[in-house]
Parts: structure tokens; C-alpha cells; sequence
């Protein structure tokens, strides 16, 4: 909440359609209204633990009338909404296994291959900092996390749209798609 001022002058100097954000560290106890942007929808999912951080949160202007949407993937940190036929999500992955359970990785796994059957657009935060995307390969020393991932982005065809660096020299925000 300490950011928000800064979204609201981003939002209107920009005027996205869509804006994806991670880790927003919100509780149940905020309302929506103290979250809502000027003409978006917006859809969120906060964590349900009492732990700090998590959180995603989806804007989508008003006018293309996103419509909130689900899958079966017990993945926790994720919300969908739908514009006619393309499903929008955004997802942040933990590395905190004691908070978000040792399956977290397989759920993001059936996650990724349940919306590989659709057309969508998935952002968010994955925390696979051994990824090297423009070379698509994994670094020699990656955990098996790390490969399990790039091996299921490869396995349902998925294109990774982010090409420059989003936290220090490593692409952990991805925006991922059917599409290349």
C-alpha cells in the first residue's frame, strides 16, 4: 500500500490496458476500494497464511470487459480473468516451501499445462534465476526446479516473451504465451 500513490501516477502516465503485479503483501483486512484503479477491473488473490508477502493482483481496463475466471491447478498465488477468448493471469511462484508446500513446483507444472490448452497471456514472478532466455538454456549448475520448469515451458510449447534482465542479471518476470 506504501506504493500505491507511485502505481496511480505509473497508471496514468502509461494508460496500460492490462497491469500484472506480484508480491503486493496485502491481508483480507483491505478493502477493495483502497486498491481500485480509475476504469480497471481488478482481480486479486492474496496468500491465505499469515506470513508475509505473496499476493497477485490483476488490473484490466473496464471497457474490454474482463470477465474473473479459474483453472483446476491447486497452484496458489494466481488470478485469471477472461477478455472474449484469451485468459489473462498472472502468478507469483515462492521459494519459500515451508509457506507454499514442496508441491508448489508440480502445481505450477499442471498449471502451465492446463493453459496450454487455451489462449492466454500468463505474467508474473517465477524465480528461476538460472534460465537464460536468449540463448534458451539453463545454466550448467540450475537445480532440477530450474530445469523441471524449463522443460515443462519447452514441453506445452510455451513462448517467453521477456528479454532484458528484471532483477539484477537475471529474467525472474516472465510473460508467458501459446504465441510466439
Amino acid at each position: 500500500m506504501n506504493k500505491f500513490d507511485h502505481l496511480e501516477v505509473t497508471v496514468n502516465r502509461y494508460d496500460p490496458d492490462i497491469i500484472g503485479i506480484t508480491e503486493f503483501w496485502c491481508t483480507p483486512s483491505v478493502p477493495d476500494t483502497e486498491l481500485q484503479l480509475i476504469n480497471c477491473e481488478l482481480f486479486w488473490h492474496d496468500r491465505d497464511s499469515e506470513n508475509k508477502g505473496g499476493g497477485v493482483l490483476l488490473y484490466v481496463k473496464s471497457k474490454l470487459k474482463p470477465q474473473e475466471t479459474t483453472f483446476t491447478s491447486p497452484f496458489k498465488d494466481q488470478v485469471w480473468c477472461k477478455i472474449a477468448d484469451l485468459h489473462i493471469g498472472v502468478c507469483y511462484r515462492s521459494t519459500n516451501y515451508s509457506i507454499v508446500g514442496p508441491d508448489n513446483n508440480d502445481n505450477l507444472y499442471q498449471l502451465l499445462h492446463e493453459v496450454s490448452k487455451e489462449h492466454f497471456l500468463l505474467m508474473g514472478n517465477f524465480n528461476f534465476p538460472d534460465v537464460i532466455w536468449h540463448n534458451h538454456a539453463v545454466n550448467e549448475d540450475a537445480s532440477s526446479d530450474c530445469t523441471d520448469f524449463f522443460d515443462c515451458v519447452n514441453d506445452c510449447f510455451l513462448s517467453q516473451h521477456v528479454l532484458q534482465p528484471t532483477r539484477n542479471n537475471s529474467i525472474l518476470d516472465l510473460v508467458l504465451t501459446r504465441d510466439s
